[in-house]
């Protein structure tokens, strides 16, 4: 996050052609596939029937 702040602020002003910030490919790979487990864990739990009540 610092980087990219520090990227804008560089940008402003200038007419230079600032570089994008770049990104981990294996990290974004890792979160998505958290997320992907963390909806289909959502939507398959919506699905099974009610825990009985005592």
């Amino acid at each position: 996050m610092r980087t990219l702040g520090e990227a804008l602020a560089d940008s402003i002003g200038d007419d230079q052609t600032i570089k994008a910030p770049t990104i981990n490919p294996l990290a974004v790979l890792a979160r998505n596939l958290l997320f992907l487990f963390v909806v289909l864990f959502h939507g398959f739990r919506r699905l099974a029937p009610p825990p009985p009540y005592s």
